[in-house]
Formats: structure tokens, sequence, C-alpha cells
């Protein structure tokens, strides 16, 4: 592995698919503080803060964990917001050179802005079922959530991965 020390720094420009998955993670937080503000008169005093592998609810708690779940929520988002600036800190697939490091980064920083929109958003799915199983309108995840996440989560990483070796 190549020391972060000899990675050229470089600034690497906002591109509009970042622009587009920045506004795709903020409608997510502003739909999950506004979900939480809807919903919270009408919730329990428990609500499911655990699900099992099937989805299914396996723990309880008091509703004040929706507000460690936002919490949770805002601060990955911050701190993909800030690691946004640092790729040629980032552990690549390939060589970073003088030759290739504008791409690799631009090509790393589009994943991260991907991912943040993803972790963003799963974290909005889990408040909204949450909530939706403590007022009886769902009984949890599903059986193929975890199966949805896993696959939502690791083909992109496949997909950075085969494009960073093509454009080395």
């Amino acid at each position: 592995m190549q020391a972060n020390q000899s990675r050229p720094r470089i600034k690497i420009s906002i591109t509009p698919l970042e622009v587009l998955l920045e506004l795709v993670s903020l409608i997510g937080l502003a739909g999950a503080v506004w979900i939480l503000i809807k919903f919270w008169p009408d919730l329990p005093a428990a609500i499911p803060k655990h699900f099992g592998l099937t989805g299914e609810v396996d723990a309880w708690g008091d509703r004040s964990s929706l507000y460690f779940l936002l919490g949770v929520n805002l601060f990955m988002y911050v701190m993909l917001t800030i690691v946004r600036r640092f790729p040629h800190t980032y552990n690549y697939p390939v060589k970073i050179t003088a030759d290739n490091a504008q791409r690799q980064y631009q090509l790393a920083i589009w994943y991260m802005a991907l991912l943040k929109a993803q972790v963003v958003w799963l974290f909005v799915y889990l408040q909204w079922q949450m909530i939706q199983v403590a007022l009886g309108h769902s009984s949890g995840l599903g059986i193929w959530f975890l199966a949805i996440v896993l696959v939502g989560l690791f083909l992109p990483i496949l997909i950075y991965v085969l494009v960073a070796r093509k454009n080395r």
C-alpha cells in the first residue's frame, strides 16, 4: 500500500452529480426531521429499538431512541461530508500517481457521495419503520430488508472498484 503522504493533494471540484447526491442526502435528513416531528405526539412510550435478521422486532425501548437514531444519521452525514475533502487519504484499489490522481479521486468522491445518500436514506427508512411498527401499521422491516441493504451497499463498491481499475 502506498503511503498517503506521497499522494498528490489536489482540489477536486464539485460536480453536478455530487450536487444531486447532496440534495438527495439533504432531502433525506429534512424528511427524517419532519417524520419525527409529525409522528412524535402519536407515538407510544415503547417503540421498536432492534430488529432481528428476519426483520422482525426483537427489542423494544423508549421512544426517545428516535432522537438518537436521528443524531447518528446527522453525525454520519457530517462525517462523510468532511471526509470528502481528503481523497488523498482514502484506500484505493490502484496505485495513485500524479497522472491518475484527478480521475481516481473524482471516482472515489462520487462513491462517497453515493454512500452518504444511501446511509442517510437507510436511517430514514429505519426511523420510518420503527414508527410504523410502534403505531401498529407494520410488523417489522420485512424479510428482504437485509438482502436489499447488503446488495445496495456492496454493488456500488464492486462497480467502483471495477471502474477505478479500468481507469488506472
